[in-house]
């Protein structure tokens, strides 16, 4: 085809070069399939990616490429490698890491790509979890929806997709309780009153 330009792209923080052809050659490796199937990078990105690195250069190089330029987190590179292709983007969320586990499911830190703003995420899949925990789920993120409250955590919707519900809170930096008491072995009470 003739040769095009590839212009700068932010979100990627790519240089602008020339190449023959931004298409995606005919026979796709295994992980560019489930690099586009995963819903993290357009074709064209990895078109892009790809261009860059060679199309003939190994896994490793080009989940390096699409992690340093920021397209993918390191969570999500290592779930990728592993084979995995589903449960990155619920919604308009995208997961970026975990951030920990309970008794109830797990929390992720995501992207709120219409608001483009980082949130965490709880996610209880129905599959593994029993009725009365999905409705105990239910009623917690229920509840959280309708406090506000400057020093309890926001919550901004309760969602569903497919066998996975979540609840979108606020996301806030820092440790967590148990991580901080492990450390510091007991709560003054100036930070207990906080």
């Amino acid at each position: 085809s003739a040769e095009e330009t590839i212009q700068h792209n932010p979100r990627l923080d790519i240089p602008a070069v020339s190449h023959r052809s931004t298409a995606m050659p005919e026979t796709r490796t295994t992980l560019d399939s489930r690099l586009v199937a995963s819903g993290l990078v357009t074709a064209d990105d990895l078109s892009k990616c790809r261009n860059i690195v060679g199309e003939a250069a190994d896994e490793a190089r080009l989940l390096d490429l699409l992690t340093t330029t920021g397209r993918l987190t390191k969570w999500q590179a290592a779930q990728l490698r592993a084979g995995k292709t589903k449960g990155f983007v619920l919604e308009h969320y995208r997961l970026l890491e975990p951030l920990g586990a309970g008794g109830m499911g797990q929390v992720f830190r995501a992207l709120d790509t219409k608001l483009d703003r980082q949130v965490a995420i709880k996610l209880l899949r129905r599959g593994r979890a029993a009725p009365a925990a999905l409705e105990r789920f239910r009623r917690e993120a229920l509840a959280a929806l309708q406090v506000q409250h400057q020093h309890i955590v926001r919550s901004f919707e309760l969602g569903q997709e497919g066998d996975t519900y979540f609840l979108v809170m606020e996301l806030v930096e820092g440790t967590n309780l148990a991580k901080h008491i492990d450390v510091n072995k007991v709560l003054t009470w100036q930070e207990t009153a906080r």
